[in-house]
């Protein structure tokens, strides 16, 4: 069985699906199958059992789990089929964080491609709904991309190959997803072409800005899990709503009072 690396994750296809190899190991795993979506994207077929993506949490290798729980965050992984949902290009189901704290705090996640061609997808969320500020990041590999709080967002697969990226957010984080599923799910998507699909269940859309990693303003350079095991405590801003418009006054710009 092939073994194939991508930055610190290891992994074999079986059966088509992505098992973690070598040393590394997940906490928690999962996959979304497209009858799963079909709630949440028009494209998907409610009777296919296909899995779409793949994923893992609180990834670490064994070496490395005791020091890594200690991190206020944790290490995930997914992994993305490339094939069609419909005529769109594969994308999550899409989702925000929150707090399980009274306050209901959203909290920002940062993301790392690690092989393929990724699109992450953000907008904020109105009654009716509706949207103010519609977002798409192209990135590739090694590229790491923040998303701030309070923005919902999904991440679609631009390539024709597996996608798999990893990502870190605060262990108090909790995924929502109540009302991106009574709103029929993202706002935008892509078609097969990569042009914009939109969702029509919204009444007021503004054009989807498409942005490289630069002009987001929200990017970095350093390896995710390097960082994270050479200081546990370096992502921990990412529990603090307020960071990250300190950190990306940038891409808080261009989201404006959405993470105000």
């Amino acid at each position: 069985m092939v073994v194939t690396s991508v930055g610190p994750v290891s992994f074999q296809i079986r059966r088509g699906a992505p098992v973690l190899a070598g040393d590394m190991v997940a906490a928690s795993h999962g996959v979304r199958r497209e009858r799963e979506l079909a709630a949440v994207n028009a494209a998907a077929d409610p009777s296919s059992g296909r899995a779409v993506y793949w994923t893992f949490g609180d990834v670490a290798r064994r070496g490395d789990r005791k020091r890594l729980l200690d991190a206020p965050v944790t290490y995930d992984l997914t992994f993305m089929s490339p094939r069609t949902l419909g005529q769109q290009l594969p994308r999550t189901h899409g989702h925000v964080h929150a707090s399980e704290g009274p306050d209901g705090a959203g909290f920002a996640e940062v993301y790392e491609v690690l092989s393929g061609r990724a699109g992450f997808l953000m907008h904020d969320l109105g009654p009716g709904p509706s949207v103010s500020l519609g977002v798409l990041v192209n990135a590739e590999p090694g590229d790491v991309v923040a998303v701030p709080p309070d923005v919902y967002h999904a991440t679609l697969n631009l390539g024709p190959t597996m996608l798999v990226v990893a990502d870190l957010v605060c262990r108090r984080a909790t995924d929502v997803y109540v009302a991106l599923r009574a709103a029929g799910g993202m706002a935008y998507g892509l078609d097969a072409a990569g042009r914009v699909a939109v969702n029509p269940r919204y009444h007021r859309l503004p054009p989807l800005q498409r942005l490289s990693v630069e002009e987001w303003g929200a990017g970095m350079k350093d390896g995710l899990y390097e960082r994270l095991l050479m200081d546990p405590g370096a992502f921990e801003w990412l529990c603090h709503r307020a960071a990250f418009a300190t950190r990306f006054p940038k891409a808080a710009r261009w989201v404006g009072s959405v993470v105000d």
